[in-house]
């Protein structure tokens, strides 16, 4: 990703091309463009699946909730320190002690070792700019699926 309307610009594209109802599933970041673009294509989204979601990521004016802004703009600059490093801090910070204890952890890194190859620094520093960014709460009155 080279801009932040690139995101919706993907999930804008795949939509367009299917014929018939959209079910969108989003993890996290996933989430919060599918709520973003929820009330464009209210007659196409029949359903969502959501992991992880936020209508928007980080704390504000008048919203508590969430990340301190502070705490990803810290999270860019240690990306472009030391990519690996900084994604596997994130990495262990996605699984409690509990699933660490039960594999899930090592599971997920041995996926990804496998399965991903992952993004370059200037994609995933646009990733957390969006997180910063975007905040879709304002949409979510509009939403006619369901979650």
């Amino acid at each position: 990703m080279k801009a932040l309307n690139d995101f919706d610009e993907r999930v804008i594209d795949t939509i367009a091309s299917i014929d018939g109802p959209v079910y969108l599933l989003g993890w996290s970041l996933g989430s919060l463009v599918s709520l973003e673009l929820s009330s464009s294509f209210r007659e196409k989204i029949k359903g969502f699946i959501l992991f992880g979601a936020t209508s928007r990521f980080t704390t504000g004016e008048n919203y508590s909730f969430g990340w301190n802004p502070r705490m990803v703009e810290r999270m860019k600059k240690q990306l472009q320190r030391n990519k690996e490093k900084t994604l596997t801090s994130f990495y262990e910070a996605m699984f409690s002690d509990a699933e660490k204890e039960a594999g899930f952890y090592h599971q997920f890194i041995k996926t990804i070792q496998h399965e991903f190859h992952g993004d370059d620094v200037s994609s995933l520093l646009v990733g957390l700019d969006y997180l910063l960014q975007k905040d879709a709460r304002a949409r979510l009155d509009r939403i006619e699926a369901p979650f």
